[in-house]
């Protein structure tokens, strides 16, 4: 009972949730679940997709910055000093600007992008390993949903008869009250 009371209560997302007695009917107000909208809510909420999804913006920003890494920035340089041999003052400036003729970052442009490639992959395997653990999961709720309308619709009518079939027995002293017991 505590295995399955701390299963659900990390199901529904409330790890601090106490035990406590669960009531209810077995007619369940609303439309049994759909699995196509259910994909969708999955694929959608999902928190392993949300992460898989951070990573490729993340790689896109990356791939933005690397693209501008080739551009060049403007180096400009000065310094004073002092020639002992001419017995004078001297000064120096000096201005660069790489020109990036052969290293265009290209290196690192590819390996960002083979990054973004990899978490894009990473988003549908991710897809595709959720799709599949639902399938699972679908099929032992669609087989818990037709045993219980089974139960519903066979046992329970079949049941009451039979517990007010012996509930008569008794009231006409054919049989003892123990019967009556064991068979509500």
């Amino acid at each position: 009972y505590q295995y399955m009371w701390r299963a659900l209560a990390a199901l529904v997302g409330v790890p601090d949730l106490k035990a406590s007695a669960m009531a209810d009917t077995l007619e369940n107000a609303n439309m049994p679940l759909d699995y196509d909208s259910s994909l969708a809510r999955l694929l959608h909420e999902s928190p392993e997709l949300m992460v898989a999804r951070s990573h490729i913006a993340f790689e896109e920003l990356s791939l933005k910055r690397e693209r501008r890494e080739p551009i060049p920035n403007i180096t400009v340089r000065g310094a004073v000093g002092y020639n002992a041999e001419a017995k004078q003052t001297v000064a120096d400036a000096q201005v660069s600007i790489p020109l990036p003729l052969w290293n265009r970052n290209q290196g690192n442009i590819r390996m960002v992008q083979a990054d973004l490639q990899r978490a894009i992959a990473e988003v549908r395997r991710i897809e595709l390993s959720l799709q599949s653990r639902l399938a699972q999961e679908f099929n032992k709720y669609q087989n818990s949903l037709s045993h219980a309308q089974i139960y519903q619709k066979e046992n329970l009518p079949n049941a009451k008869q039979a517990y007010e079939i012996y509930l008569d027995q008794y009231k006409k002293r054919r049989i003892g009250w123990d019967e009556v017991v064991r068979m509500h």
